[in-house]
């Protein structure tokens, strides 16, 4: 696996497309806290990092093409598999790829965040933020399982990319909606929901112990199924 990864990390480096969408990450942080208007540096970074839960679940779709997607259609994954590697240690260092170039994309733009509103705003208390980024980070891997697992049940690319779309931008809404049509309580569930819990965590204050309680749970439940179906899909798939 340690090799696979080596060999995965090289073609990162190589393929120029990954390193340009990280300095389109880089620079819609910079334009994020630049057009902010006059707030605190402090309210900037949770505004800029508020935003970033539309942007980056986004930017994580050329991460799923690259560490996954490709291989299949390229037929990569049929040669690696062959050559020994077995499918435990393949989709462990595809899922293990995914996390590392996500969370690259994350630190870029958390960073960015940060330093510009540094630079542009003044000094401030790092105390007040670093918690809240912390949490963001841990929920942005919940949500690259979760991408993973999709892209890992649907071969085809424009499929899978507008239900992950479909998810991100609407999903939560329309399963809102839905309960309240079948007159359900959502509000019971909604603590525990992904996109809407990733701009929760930066109001950190006003969170209790039951939130955090529900937050943990929802989050460890989303991911050992994403990650737990992905596994099942892909060791039970006949490659061709």
């Amino acid at each position: 696996m340690k090799l696979l990864l080596k060999a995965d990390i090289y073609r990162v480096w190589k393929n120029k497309r990954l390193l340009l969408i990280t300095l389109a990450v880089i620079c819609i942080a910079a334009v994020l806290v630049k057009t902010a208007g006059e707030q605190t540096p402090v309210a900037v970074i949770l505004q800029g990092m508020k935003s970033g839960t539309l942007v980056l679940p986004v930017m994580f779709i050329p991460v799923y093409l690259f560490t996954w997607q490709t291989d299949f259609t390229s037929r990569t994954v049929n040669n690696v598999l062959v050559s020994g590697v077995s499918r435990k240690c393949y989709f462990a260092g595809k899922l293990i790829l995914t996390y590392i170039l996500g969370t690259v994309f994350v630190v870029a733009y958390s960073c960015t965040i940060c330093l510009t509103a540094y630079l542009l705003l003044g000094a401030y208390d790092p105390g007040e933020v670093i918690l809240p980024l912390i949490l963001q980070t841990i929920l942005y891997e919940i949500v690259l399982s979760l991408g993973f697992m999709i892209y890992t049940l649907m071969r085809a690319a424009a499929l899978p990319t507008a239900l992950y779309l479909l998810l991100v931008l609407l999903g939560e809404n329309l399963l809102s909606l839905l309960m309240h049509q079948l007159n359900l309580d959502a509000g019971r569930l909604s603590p525990y929901w992904l996109f809407r819990n990733l701009s929760r965590v930066l109001g950190i204050a006003e969170l209790s112990r039951p939130d955090w309680i529900q937050m943990a749970i929802g989050g460890v439940v989303i991911w050992l199924v994403t990650v737990a179906w992905s596994w099942i899909s892909f060791a039970g798939e006949e490659l061709k």
